[in-house]
């Protein structure tokens, strides 16, 4: 929802809906009343070579996400290359399934880890 500036934010009273169905309420309740807006201006923004094209990628699809698509983020996925992870998880995993998000930040650590090695080198 944006609002007089062009900034936006997420309704409180819709924030569950939207952003965070499966997180529970005590957290819901802070990250509904700590949310940051965005410039709406962020999402028209012209951005440089993407890192993805270069390195290697990996992207966590939340399947019930109600914030970005799913589908659209399969899309995101592909396009990069990515290796992809799934998990029924809202918009933001890292809250609600967390294990799930150091499982993927690991493996791509791991997987990365002879690459960075080598430019050291």
């Amino acid at each position: 929802m944006p609002d007089a500036a062009g900034f936006l934010y997420i309704d409180r009273s819709q924030f569950k809906e939207v952003f965070a169905a499966d997180v529970q309420a005590r957290v819901l309740s802070v990250m509904a009343a700590s949310q940051k807006p965005i410039h709406s201006q962020t999402f028209g923004q012209i951005y440089e070579t993407p890192a993805w094209k270069s390195i290697p990628s990996w992207y966590l699809r939340a399947t019930d996400d109600q914030a970005i698509n799913p589908e659209l983020q399969r899309m995101f996925a592909e396009r990069m290359g990515a290796t992809t992870r799934e998990v029924k998880s809202s918009h933001v995993p890292f809250a609600s399934n967390p294990s799930t998000v150091v499982s993927i930040i690991t493996e791509a650590a791991e997987a990365t880890r002879a690459r960075a090695t080598a430019a050291e080198a």
